[in-house]
């Protein structure tokens, strides 16, 4: 047996392991962002059908209130103003909210009442009108319209889909079993060193990915504690808007007092879309600056209005 044919055969048992050891990390990742998107998930979930389902149905009781009468908290004085970036988002935000409020009826349903407001000018990721869909359909198109738009469509889907842009991808065919890396009856040397090379491009670009992976849960790890102190928050809200609700539902009486709690619950429900209408990954995988700006906007006010209880 010649050396060159040895050191093929040596090389190409090299390969062999590197390849079963990318295709673990491979593996590893893929769970690892499986589980965060499948947790993220689940707090938009419980966002929606704690807080801004149980907002809807408040509103559908109020009597006398319009558009102009949702303000937003008022910017504690000293603090730092919103860039305008962010008060876009939360100003778009607002206006979500306010179809949520007056797109029901009194005598609608919930869930269903928060839908009908949405899908009354709001279309699916198919061109459906929302309007038209039923059930977990309806539910998930409202959710995914709420979060910017489907994934196809640059926005954050259902399911934060947008944690994974440029996440996984498939791995090489060198990779796959028995493929070109295979050192049983190779005896080129030149293609066992190209196959190392093209192994060193993958692991570089899997690190890469890695790191990505890593600062895009860690951000979506920050974005689920805020949707759940915002979710907490409104829940607490709710339950003295409520009783403000049921015992007078004519809003154009309220005291300033009274007004100025509506107020914070509108914001607080602005802040639960603005947040989940902000993408959370960029087209390369990476953490846009704006929704980590939009985070830490939102979890200041949220820390004020608790500060203000």
């Amino acid at each position: 047996m010649g050396i060159a044919m040895v050191d093929a055969i040596g090389l190409g048992k090299r390969n062999e392991r590197r390849a079963e050891e990318l295709n673990r990390r491979e593996e590893r990742l893929a769970r690892y962002e499986a589980v965060e998107v499948a947790a993220q998930e689940r707090a938009r979930h419980r966002a929606y059908d704690k807080a801004l389902v149980p907002f809807g149905d408040v509103f559908s009781h109020l009597r006398n209130i319009g558009p102009d009468d949702l303000k937003a908290v008022a910017e504690p004085s000293g603090s730092e103003p919103a860039d305008g970036e962010v008060r876009r988002i939360h100003s778009d935000a607002l206006r979500a909210v306010a179809a949520l409020a007056f797109g029901v009826g009194a005598s609608v349903g919930l869930k269903a009442g928060t839908i009908a407001a949405v899908g009354a000018f709001a279309t699916a990721s198919t061109g459906t009108a929302i309007s038209g869909l039923s059930g977990a359909a309806a539910t998930s198109a409202v959710l995914a319209w709420l979060g910017g738009g489907s994934l196809a469509a640059g926005g954050g889907g259902v399911a934060a889909g947008t944690l994974v842009l440029g996440g996984i991808t498939a791995a090489p065919v060198l990779l796959a079993a028995g493929g070109l890396i295979s050192w049983k009856g190779r005896k080129n040397l030149r293609e066992q060193r190209a196959a190392a090379t093209l192994l060193e491009e993958h692991a570089a670009d899997l690190g890469v990915r890695e790191e990505r992976a890593a600062a895009r849960c860690k951000h979506s790890r920050r974005v689920r504690q805020l949707l759940d102190g915002l979710r907490k928050e409104t829940r607490r809200r709710l339950r003295a808007v409520g009783g403000l609700v049921d015992g007078q539902d004519d809003y154009s009486v309220y005291t300033p007092a009274q007004r100025a709690e509506v107020d914070v619950l509108v914001a607080l429900a602005g802040d639960v879309v603005a947040v989940m209408r902000t993408p959370m990954a960029d087209d390369d995988g990476q953490v846009p600056d704006l929704s980590r700006r939009v985070v830490k906007e939102v979890r200041r006010r949220l820390r004020d209005i608790r500060r203000a209880r």
